[in-house]
């Protein structure tokens, strides 16, 4: 998804791409709710955000 990503970012004259996931697991436990794996889905997307964020602005410099 990276590749094409940049390949799509590639082109002049067009709105960039960008994006951040996240994902969640249950391993049968009854006590996880389905909210409970959204939210863990939301909080390691942000997570992934912020490492985008932080590795393109190291990016600038090189």
């Amino acid at each position: 998804m990276y590749r094409e990503k940049d390949r799509l970012n590639s082109y002049e004259n067009q709105i960039p791409i960008d994006y951040a996931c996240g994902w969640a697991l249950s391993f049968n436990d009854m006590s996880c709710t389905m909210q409970m794996l959204l939210d863990d889905a939301d909080a390691y997307m942000y997570k992934n955000k912020q490492l985008c964020k932080k590795y393109k602005g190291n990016r600038k410099y090189e």
